[in-house]
């Protein structure tokens, strides 16, 4: 058997591949993968192979996706708080980019937003 990856939103060890009989016809109806902690399944298909492959494709690193997301998170409070007190949307910017574990370390000053 194929080395299934971790699930890819809890990354917990994944189960199967298995198949699944319909009751109704007493017939195999596909192979599937699943996560016993999350939950998350493939959808059922005629060939073990093709299960695996389904399970181990991924996208996007989750770190990758949330780095993106925290910027874009950044970009929005620098546009919006562009007209406020001084400093306040780069503050905020800071704040939300400090919050990506590629920027450990990163601090800002709570009052002034220095960086220093």
């Amino acid at each position: 058997m194929s080395e299934l990856l971790p699930c890819p939103f809890c990354g917990s060890e994944a189960d199967g591949p298995d198949k699944e009989v319909s009751l109704y016809r007493n017939s195999v109806t596909g192979w599937f993968v699943w996560c016993d902690v999350c939950g998350a399944e493939t959808s059922h298909h005629l060939a073990k192979e093709t299960t695996i492959a389904h399970w181990n494709t991924r996208t996007q690193a989750p770190e990758a996706i949330r780095a993106a997301a925290l910027e874009e998170a950044a970009k929005v409070a620098e546009t919006r708080f562009k007209n406020s007190a001084p400093a306040y949307g780069e503050v905020i910017a800071a704040a939300i980019r400090a919050l990506d574990p590629t920027m450990a370390g990163f601090s800002i000053h709570p009052f002034t937003g220095s960086t220093e």
